[in-house]
């Protein structure tokens, strides 16, 4: 649009142009209405500020950006099992490194009576809870151990293991070892259906023992074979049948969940079918009456019932998943009191393309499989129906986990006992909700950090002004400290963060954006906050940050609007007063009053664009003359829908 020079008193309407009565006035109309507040005040009733208020972080993880109301974080290694509190995780004991397993990850954990063992690929160790170290070997296997389970046969409890390439071997003392030297293969275990030893080899064949001979040796009998390509099935366990009450033998294999019918004596397959991946349901688990199948990342939680079962995904890569550093494969699944508790696998996450490298399968249809790329630190998790919270995570990346996870009250205390390459760790654990308030006795890690969403204020168009941070937190001295640090436009480097202070005595703690000395504000499309919490030398105080606010004010970029009295009695450039009112506000399409595009206005001399606004008729008011007479006057107010484009967005 070009326009000439014109008169005083004039203004251009979309391509014509008419008398003023009068200046035009421009008013701003990028403005957020008040909002309304009714009874008393709150932290979010300020009438020109809004408050972002985090206090419920029991939903967990998983959530990287905010969409409407969350209770989740996305990524904390501190407790989120309680309201209004935040404070640092139980902690991690590890126990002495066993200089015998040298390199070599630790495979199995197992309880035999009172005492933990553990066993690295062929050897077997026992925990010493006097020392926390682990004795000499115990016994040397033929070949690497394929399973490991505690259970009472004869009425003695003995260790079962199912030896790769070998026989299956018994102990009931951890030391002394009978070898079966039976050609069956088994490579996997379980006890208590139908209160036999069961077992199953690589390609399926099943089989089951009655109770050790006084050779401490078992016979086994072949009932089953479970027809799938070789190496597929990946764990023999317990569960329930479609009547809780009922138990009955499962296998987990790499494309889904068998369940065992001792009336045919063959495998069913479940409605929990997968598509092929290795590690699928290695660490499959039972817990409250259902059953828990990983893939992966992802966990299928199965319920059986007498028509079919009740099926669900959730695990840890829902939502959002987890950071990059921290993806993996579910290697291990136990039950708690409170939660199910996974370990990932950090190093089981690189992918090939060589097909050499891949396993070879019978069946010709299996012919790759993909996997997610790069190392992450082997994390464990535990979910307790309403959301994930990480119980630890490793300092080093790529390092490999145990097969099994285990609960226990061995040494006379609730403990979680896991591992991670050579190294055995466990963490005591609660019989119930415990109040961080009112349980002074709960041993703490010394550091742990909290990461909320990126927060955009669900208008990623618009931009906003941060104002202040407030945190809400307890210390019980000046050792315990919470240190408050925040990036913007979804920034994840760690050199995006900004450190506005830290806190180290209780109270509510205003932080001004960006600091006390110049407090103007800092402007934000997306915004988050990280806490890092510390302890001082008292292992069972932690810091607690009951609640975490950000003030900030919405701002849109700036819109204007002008009030303009047309005087429409006389002729404007040769058009008539009712040609000049039938352009506006005519009934044709093509009037202004009905355009569904905004069209051009200015009240100055432009030739370059500089001062053309687009605008619509947001109002108008007519004194019109009674009569013959198209005289009239009216008052039009016109308004920007949008900002002014910037012609050139990358310069």
């Amino acid at each position: 649009m070009t326009t000439a020079n014109r008169t005083q008193n004039m203004v251009q309407i979309g391509e014509r142009r008419f008398h003023t009565i009068g200046a035009p006035s421009r008013t701003l109309v990028s403005r957020f209405p008040e909002k309304r507040v009714d009874g008393d005040y709150d932290e979010t009733s300020n009438p020109i500020t809004s408050t972002l208020v985090i206090s419920d972080h029991r939903d967990g993880i998983g959530v990287e950006t905010i969409s409407g109301a969350t209770n989740n974080s996305w990524y904390s290694t501190l407790s989120q099992r309680h309201n209004n509190h935040l404070v640092l995780q139980r902690q991690t004991v590890d126990t002495d490194d066993n200089d015998a397993v040298g390199e070599s990850v630790v495979d199995w954990l197992v309880q035999l009576g009172a005492d933990i063992y553990e066993v690295a690929a062929n050897v077997i160790y026992k925990f010493d809870n006097d020392t926390g170290g682990w004795g000499s070997a115990l016994n040397t296997f033929d070949d690497d151990v394929t399973d490991i389970i505690s259970c009472p046969l004869a009425g003695t409890d003995t260790l079962v293991a199912a030896v790769a390439n070998g026989g299956v071997e018994f102990s009931t003392n951890g030391s002394t070892w009978v070898d079966e030297t039976d050609t069956t293969g088994i490579k996997h275990l379980a006890y208590g259906f139908r209160e036999k030893l069961w077992g199953i080899s690589s390609d399926g064949k099943t089989y089951f023992a009655n109770s050790l001979a006084a050779s401490g040796t078992v016979s086994w009998t072949q009932v089953a074979q479970l027809n799938l390509p070789f190496g597929e099935v990946t764990k023999l366990l317990v569960g329930p049948g479609p009547n809780p009450a009922d138990d009955i033998l499962y296998a987990a294999t790499q494309t889904g969940l068998f369940v065992y019918n001792n009336v045919g004596e063959r495998w069913v397959a479940t409605d929990l079918t997968l598509p092929f991946h290795e590690s699928n349901g290695s660490g499959t688990t039972v817990f409250r009456n259902a059953i828990y199948v990983n893939a992966g990342l992802s966990i299928y939680e199965y319920t059986p019932g007498e028509i079919g079962g009740r099926l669900r995904v959730m695990g840890p890569d829902l939502n959002d998943g987890v950071p990059a550093d921290n993806q993996g494969i579910i290697k291990a699944m136990s039950g708690t009191h409170q939660e199910l508790v996974v370990v990932i696998d950090g190093a089981d996450t690189a992918q090939t393309d060589d097909e050499s490298l891949l396993m070879e399968l019978t069946d010709g249809i299996h012919t790759g499989m993909t996997l997610n790329t790069g190392l992450g630190r082997p994390t464990v998790l535990g979910w307790n129906t309403r959301g994930w919270e990480i119980k630890h995570e490793d300092a080093i990346a790529g390092v490999g986990v145990s097969k099994s996870v285990l609960v226990t009250n061995a040494y006379s205390s609730y403990r979680l006992w896991w591992a991670t390459g050579n190294t055995v760790h466990y963490e005591f654990l609660p019989l119930g909700i415990e109040n961080p308030n009112q349980v002074a006795t709960t041993r703490r890690e010394s550091t742990g950090y909290w990461l909320m969403p990126w927060f955009d204020a669900n208008a990623v168009h618009t931009e906003k002004n941060g104002l202040q941070w407030h945190i809400d937190a307890t210390c019980p001295s000046t050792a315990e400290k919470a240190t408050l640090k925040y990036a913007i436009n979804y920034d994840d480097n760690d050199s995006a963060l900004t450190t506005l202070g830290t806190v180290s005595r209780s109270g509510d703690f205003e932080f001004p954006m960006p600091n006390a000395v110049s407090p103007m504000g800092v402007p934000f499309r997306s915004i988050r906050a990280k806490l890092e919490l510390e302890r001082g030398a008292n292992i069972f105080s932690t810091p607690d940050v009951k609640k975490v606010a950000l003030v900030y004010k919405p701002t849109l970029e700036t819109m204007w609007g002008w009030n303009v009295t047309l005087d429409l009695s006389r002729d404007a450039e040769g058009y008539t007063s009712a040609q000049q009112r039938d352009y506006l506000f005519g009934s044709a399409r093509k009037a202004l009053s009905n355009e569904r595009e905004l069209f051009p206005f200015t009240m100055k001399d432009d030739n370059d664009g500089t001062n053309v606004y687009w605008v619509f008729i947001a109002n108008a008011e007519a004194q019109e003359t009674a009569g013959y007479s198209d005289d009239a006057i009216w008052s039009l107010t016109l308004a920007e829908a949008r900002p002014a484009i910037d012609e050139n967005p990358n310069a």
